[in-house]
């Protein structure tokens, strides 16, 4: 275990025993800690009627564009960078991404996605020294992503069975369960069976990082801050709220989306102003005044 690992409030303890949830903070507490530590609190705080549970977490930007896109680019790494058994005949990294995509892209022909990748480049997801593997897309393209990953990490562990290739397969089928509850595949939504799926997530993913740490490679399947935001906003937030999907940006850029498009000019004179005033006009005129 690393030395990280033993200080009891760290977020990369993910079990059920884990101290820091015995220490959570309200909001009030969370606010104090701030102020005796000399942070400068946002000005929002002090908005009539604002208080900081209106703040919440959501899934695009803890899970798509965060848990997600970092296993999914530690997979895409691994059966490119070194010998893959899918691909046994790929014999440089070059070969094996092209392979890949080649896959991703039949993937993508029979299931048609709403949002896909165009192309798949190294840099995409191989990290550097400094950053370590995430799959850098957009939070729509790695949410449909994660089926694809599911399958892949299935089909490398039956092609080579090993105890590290059987944790990676169930690692992402128990995140794209999770998904799938959260996404209402499953109704009525079960916030038991979805913080149950999010703690073996965790503690798989843990488990695989630990033995990357052991084999001299810490910067592989590591777990970052966001892993602690799934967790709090599936074991704690959705049991106060509900279904994260009734809470999350999809919704919020959707309607920022359609309005863009309402609102465009068709020709003639603009300035910065007649955009919110087209919006404005036609906004109103779907009231009945």
């Amino acid at each position: 275990m690393t030395p990280e690992l033993c200080q009891e409030n760290y977020y990369k303890n993910t079990g059920l025993g884990s101290k820091w949830r015995e220490n959570r903070l309200t909001s009030m507490q969370f606010l104090q800690t701030l102020l005796q530590g000399g942070f400068v609190l946002s000005p929002l705080i002090g908005l009539p009627a604002f208080c900081l549970d209106y703040v919440v977490l959501d899934w695009l930007h803890v899970v798509d564009l965060g848990v997600s896109a970092d296993l999914i680019g530690n997979l895409f790494y691994e059966v490119t960078v070194s010998f893959c058994a899918l691909w046994p005949h790929a014999k440089t990294k070059e070969a094996r991404l092209n392979a890949l995509w080649h896959k991703l892209k039949a993937w993508y022909d029979e299931c048609k996605p709403v949002s896909r990748l165009d192309n798949l480049t190294w840099e995409m997801f191989s990290g550097n020294k400094k950053k370590k593997p995430k799959l850098k897309a957009k939070g729509g393209e790695c949410r449909y992503l994660l089926p694809f990953a599911a399958e892949l990490a299935c089909e490398v562990a039956a092609k080579g069975r090993s105890t590290h290739n059987c944790t990676v397969a169930a690692m992402f089928c128990k995140l794209l369960e999770l998904q799938r509850w959260i996404s209402g595949d499953f109704q009525p939504y079960n916030a038991e069976a979805a913080a149950e799926l999010r703690r073996k997530v965790c503690v798989l993913n843990t488990a695989l990082h630990q033995s990357m740490v052991a084999s001299g490679k810490p910067q592989l399947w590591d777990l970052k801050p966001k892993i602690h935001l799934l967790q709090e906003l599936v074991e704690f937030q959705a049991f106060e709220m509900g279904n994260p999907r009734h809470f999350w940006c999809y919704r919020d850029e959707s309607w920022c989306g359609f309005w863009a498009k309402v609102s465009k000019r068709r020709g003639g004179a603009n300035s910065s102003a007649m955009t919110p005033e087209r919006f404005l006009n036609r906004f109103r005129a779907l009231e009945n005044f």
